[in-house]
């Protein structure tokens, strides 16, 4: 039975005032909300050889050194910056579709698109051919059912097979996946041309989109642009389905699933000879962050899936990373961006499927679960190929990998180095104006001089006498570490050092409060005989996400 969705029950978050995107630096710049005027974007009127007359292409086919797609259009900084959220995401669509440039009839026309008030001509679009006329995929796997659906259709899995010496092919492996574009819109844009292909072969398409092909393409890249949205907050909540999954997600793969039923109604042709979208589940989100993930591979089915997508900090800074990254260690932050289900499986650089692990934890899942479940995914494929090469059949093929990977927000306990700098924060809090002698405005070394001098006493503040061998033994620690030259004391405030005890212990209360325990993980390899592998279960295996040794001062920025 189909997941219908339903709103999950939390309250619906508040409208965020401002939105933001990442730039080259790794700088948040906020985003308003323009209607974009004829001038405001910096287009090149190029027309392809063989464009389609009648047609002005405004955007620029460009394809980037990274192979990652189409820069349509070329917009300057401060335009890109000017775009509201959605502006952005309509935005990325031109720019990263590794299958087509876009064509709009007039200048207006692309301005509309980009107001959300018409769509480009996409039929008549220019499709990309890679390879000099043969067929290789965007993202290097060639397509095991390629028949079966577009010319440009991937499976979605990056699995390549180097040739070796003489000219013999090695195993297969996974290969290098891209930072996130739009690779859930692409993903329904394949599928779309794929099924308008296959009835154009059987003479069921002149030229011009069936309308109810047209509604399930323009209704699943609908909910696939929620998905490739990659800007959330802290109290962003998704719509759920009835089964307490991401329903954006579970809609992509229903919307493409109907395009090929329909394709099998009208051509008479059996529908498992046809693509088949089995899509991972997500759970909710969690202060921005993942919670769970489901993934199963088919070994018997024509399975398709969305590209997975890497990390990249420069390009997807998700909300507890500001404080989170703070936290560094000899060469860098200690906490990554890290896949619930990895990349390699179609796991992308977005919200849902991305917690904060520590390098430990991130390698530990890498290198004991899932390069463990990957290996079995190859073994898999590579059943199938040799199935369809007319080899001696497998006779227990696998049929089936389930996978699943659940992060415990159960809570750390608070750290001795937590409560010590949350003492600080509060003392010096009440601190500052208790007496008339001491402002915001002090400096640390008139504040030290006076209680040298006893000039304070008897006053006490949080239970605390103003000497040296009480207050500013609290406060010593803190001054040493953001003013160990004695000199600057006399000009840093009290203020000033309150405000940098602030943003430390934030982010020790951040890392308590944010960071997960644990990851939990769970898999399964079943063969067509019903039996399961030995070599081919991970059982609730726990990768311990341990914050505690990460208690010193040392290991903060600011």
């Amino acid at each position: 039975m189909p997941e219908l969705h339903r709103r999950q029950q939390t309250p619906q978050a508040p409208q965020r005032a401002a939105a933001y995107h990442s730039t080259s630096s790794g700088a948040a710049m906020p985003a308003v909300s323009p209607v974009l005027k004829a001038g405001s974007i910096q287009m090149k009127e190029t027309l392809p050889a063989n464009d389609h007359a009648g047609n002005v292409a405004v955007v620029q086919r460009v394809l980037r050194k990274d192979g990652g797609g189409l820069m349509n259009p070329k917009m300057s900084g401060p335009t890109w910056n000017a775009l509201t959220e959605k502006q952005q995401t309509r935005a990325l669509r031109l720019m990263h579709d590794p299958y087509r440039a876009y064509y709009f009839k007039d200048y207006k026309h692309f301005l509309n698109y980009m107001n959300g008030k018409a769509e480009p001509t996409k039929e008549k679009a220019h499709l990309r051919k890679q390879g000099g006329g043969t067929h290789t995929s965007p993202y290097g796997l060639e397509d095991v059912f390629v028949d079966n659906h577009a010319e440009d259709a991937t499976g979605g899995l990056t699995i390549t097979r180097p040739t070796g010496i003489l000219g013999f092919q090695n195993a297969y492996q996974f290969g290098d996946t891209l930072s996130h574009k739009s690779n859930w819109a692409n993903f329904v844009e394949t599928h779309y041309d794929g099924a308008q292909s296959k009835l154009e072969k059987a003479g069921l398409w002149k030229g011009q989109p069936r309308t109810d092909m047209k509604a399930l393409y323009e209704k699943g890249l609908k909910f696939a642009e929620k998905m490739d949205h990659q800007f959330v907050d802290k109290n962003t909540s998704l719509r759920m389905s009835d089964a307490n999954n991401v329903w954006a997600g579970v809609a992509v793969e229903q919307c493409v699933n109907e395009m090929w039923d329909l394709v099998a109604r009208e051509t008479t042709v059996s529908r498992d000879t046809l693509a088949q979208a089995i899509l991972p589940r997500w759970g909710a989100l969690h202060k921005g962050m993942g919670t769970r993930v489901t993934a199963t591979f088919h070994g018997d089915q024509k399975q398709s899936v969305v590209t997975g997508s890497k990390a990249d900090k420069t390009q997807f800074r998700p909300p507890w990373l500001e404080r989170l990254d703070k936290r560094i260690a000899t060469t860098g932050s200690y906490y990554i961006e890290g896949h619930l289900l990895n990349d390699n499986l179609g796991g992308p650089a977005a919200p849902y499927n991305i917690v904060p692990l520590t390098s430990d934890a991130n390698h530990i899942h890498l290198y004991l679960v899932e390069t463990f479940v990957k290996k079995k995914v190859l073994e898999m494929i590579w059943e199938q190929k040799s199935q369809g090469l007319g080899f001696s059949p497998i006779l227990n093929p696998i049929k089936t990998i389930s996978y699943d990977v659940r992060a415990d927000f159960s809570g750390h306990p608070r750290r001795e180095a937590t409560q010590k700098w949350i003492d600080v924060f509060n003392f010096l809090n009440a601190l500052i104006g208790s007496l008339p002698a001491i402002k915001g405005s002090t400096t640390v070394a008139a504040f030290r001089n006076n209680l040298t001098l006893g000039n304070y006493m008897p006053h006490t503040v949080k239970g605390l006498q103003l000497n040296d061998l009480q207050a500013w033994a609290l406060l010593q620690p803190a001054v040493n570490f953001f003013i160990p030259n004695y000199t600057d004391r006399a000009t840093v405030t009290l203020q000033q050092l309150l405000d940098r005890v602030d943003a430390v212990s934030d982010v020790f209360i951040e890392e308590e409060e944010s960071v997960p325990n644990k990851i939990i993980c769970n898999s399964e390899t079943k063969r067509q005989n019903g039996n399961t592998d030995n070599d081919g279960q991970l059982n609730n295996y726990a990768v311990v996400n341990d914050i505690q040794r990460l208690s010193f001062i040392s290991g903060v920025r600011l």
